[in-house]
């Protein structure tokens, strides 16, 4: 016989439902936290390119402007470009895969050395002397190089200075 009292407590089955339905939550919690997690990775390394390229950018156009030639030597093992600054200064511009380095010597202060990184992209380094003397750096995507640059940062040599490619 029973007693008039009432038993509290869960059953089995309760139990499994509650456990099954913390998984779900679990789960779903785990998966958008994740999801997060890849947005705010890419989202970091978009800025850190966009910084890279605002960097570079600045850098090189003043590089450039203050050169008094500029350089391509076709014995170089990666693609570079020599800028020769006053007071026997040199800069030199070396695209290694999805690297560009930046080398600046001479001159009384010490040697600096900077990197830009630019993922999944092909960078082209070229002078040209027509229409105006200038010096270009391209950032394109490695699937498809033959297309229009990401970026194309472009600056003169100064006007009463010249370039001269390497040979001339």
């Amino acid at each position: 016989m029973r007693s008039g009292k009432t038993r509290w407590g869960t059953s089995l089955t309760e139990v499994m439902v509650a456990v099954s339905v913390g998984s779900v939550v679990l789960a779903a919690a785990t998966a958008t936290l994740s999801a997060f997690l890849r947005a705010e990775r890419s989202g970091r390394d978009h800025l850190r390119q966009t910084l890279d390229v605002g960097r570079l950018s600045q850098q090189f156009r003043s590089d450039v402007a203050a050169a008094t030639a500029a350089s391509m030597p076709a014995d170089a093992k990666t693609p570079e470009l020599r800028l020769d600054l006053a007071g026997g200064r040199q800069v030199v511009y070396r695209a290694d895969g999805p690297l560009l380095r930046r080398d600046a010597t001479g001159g009384e202060k010490a040697a600096h050395h900077e990197t830009y990184r630019f993922p999944g992209c092909a960078l082209t380094l070229s002078v040209r002397r027509e229409p105006a003397d200038a010096a270009t750096i391209a950032i394109a995507r490695k699937l498809d190089p033959e297309d229009k640059p990401l970026v194309r940062i472009s600056a003169r040599v100064s006007r009463y200075q010249r370039l001269t490619p390497e040979g001339d």
